[in-house]
């Protein structure tokens, strides 16, 4: 463990070789993270001062996650009945 806010460098690294192919699953995992951290800090923000912009958080927890081109499922192949094929 380091000193580092989570997920550092290294565990960014760690969460995309674990998640490898599975983007979408990635931030399904990160997702109640996020919220339950956004939560977390919020309950503690009265001490602190100012409450957490939700905009940080968001990119600390998921905004480094790559992103599909295209949309989420427009790589994947169309059956032959779909439209546009």
């Amino acid at each position: 463990m380091d000193a580092y806010p989570w997920p550092c460098a290294d565990a960014r690294l760690n969460l995309l070789a674990g998640f490898h192919g599975r983007l979408l699953a990635l931030n399904l995992y990160l997702a109640p993270l996020f919220v339950e951290a956004l939560t977390d800090l919020s309950a503690v923000a009265p001490d602190l001062g100012d409450p957490p912009d939700p905009r940080v958080i968001f990119e600390r927890f998921m905004g480094w996650v790559p992103r599909r081109s295209g949309g989420a499922f427009r790589d994947r192949p169309r059956p032959a009945s779909e439209p546009g094929s």
